[in-house]
């Protein structure tokens, strides 16, 4: 007698025969439990979406407490992309905003400053009108460094600088080395 597949849900887990809200619920009640190998060797526990969801409000109140969150903003990681690692989005009715983080940021072996200044930068886009209903600021969202010229007056500055040097220095050979034959790495939470 064979058995009808499992119902799969989508919003969980790739594979989730979890519903996604009880995945939710699992992911706050189970952080950082993901882990991962590479190589054949195990990394060490990934950073879940709910540990970034701290990350934010820590970084919010401590560089942006000057900034209304004027909707719900929703952060988690996304793709595994090569040459961006933050992107931020305002739904169509203007209730939410999205941030996503590149996907290869959870990884341990990523310095906490990346993701830190990543989460900053993405935030001074929300707080100069770029992916949120507050007025825009600018014409352009990198005209000129405003990004880092606002990082710098918010006292980012020195990770701003830790930020570029290990961007500079490891960014590529860190994707190039988690990379299969050129394919991306799965990294489904």
């Amino acid at each position: 007698m064979s058995r009808a597949p499992a119902r799969r849900f989508p919003g969980g887990d790739q594979n989730s025969r979890i519903p996604p809200l009880t995945f939710a619920k699992h992911l706050i009640d189970n952080p950082c439990v993901l882990n991962l190998k590479i190589g054949g060797r195990k990394s060490g526990p990934l950073r879940s979406d709910l540990w970034l969801a701290k990350e934010l409000d820590r970084i919010w109140q401590g560089y942006f407490a000057d900034v209304p969150r004027v909707n719900e903003v929703i952060i988690r990681f996304m793709g595994n992309w090569k040459t961006r690692l933050g992107v931020i989005k305002l739904s169509e009715c203007q209730r939410h905003t999205l941030i996503g983080v590149n996907g290869l940021l959870r990884l341990p072996a990523v310095p906490p400053v990346i993701i830190e200044v990543t989460i900053a930068h993405e935030l001074v886009h929300y707080a100069h009108g770029f992916g949120s209903p507050l007025p825009r600021k600018y014409r352009y969202p990198h005209r000129g460094g405003i990004v880092e010229r606002e990082l710098r007056r918010r006292g980012l500055g020195d990770k701003l600088a830790d930020y570029s040097r290990w961007l500079e220095d490891h960014w590529f050979a860190f994707y190039e080395s988690i990379c299969l034959d050129g394919q991306r790495l799965g990294l489904a939470v």
